[in-house]
């Protein structure tokens, strides 16, 4: 009796912790596959002149779109550049901002500036480029989708 008995306390055993493993892999792969909300802030168009000159000034047009699935949770900035070739960064010669409000998920907002090309531009073909939230305030579902070059300008 006192084996069938023991027999029985080590089964039982290997059953809780079959269960207690079992819950405990359920619960993390639960966790590892849901899904955040998030926004995804991308500029969709950016439209400026085809030319311009130094100390003159240009008004730039863009759309900008939410494509994630969170509305924006604040406010955020648009950051416009000029540059020499097609990759738009911080690095570039940075011409003006606007204000976008919050953008609420599969919305766009368009909106101009007019800025002034800077007096120490050297003469030659550039882009204006766009980055949306160059600061990374909001948290995105895409952090590596936020700029935009549009035709050229040929400063002269």
């Amino acid at each position: 009796m006192k084996r069938m008995i023991k027999n029985l306390v080590i089964i039982l055993f290997f059953i809780a912790s079959f269960m207690i493993i079992s819950t405990f892999h359920e619960t993390a792969y639960a966790a590892n596959t849901s899904q955040v909300s998030k926004s995804d802030l991308i500029v969709q168009s950016v439209n400026g002149p085809t030319s311009g000159s130094p100390g003159k000034t240009i008004t730039v047009n863009d759309t900008i779109k939410n494509i994630g699935t969170a509305n924006a949770s604040s406010s955020f900035f648009v950051r416009y550049y000029l540059s020499s070739d097609t990759s738009i960064t911080t690095n570039d010669t940075f011409i003006g901002q606007r204000l976008v409000p919050n953008l609420n998920a599969g919305s766009t907002n368009t909106g101009s500036f007019s800025c002034t090309i800077p007096n120490t531009m050297t003469l030659g073909r550039y882009y204006i480029g766009a980055i949306v939230d160059p600061n990374n305030v909001l948290s995105k579902s895409n952090e590596n989708n936020n700029n935009y070059d549009s035709t050229p300008i040929n400063i002269q």
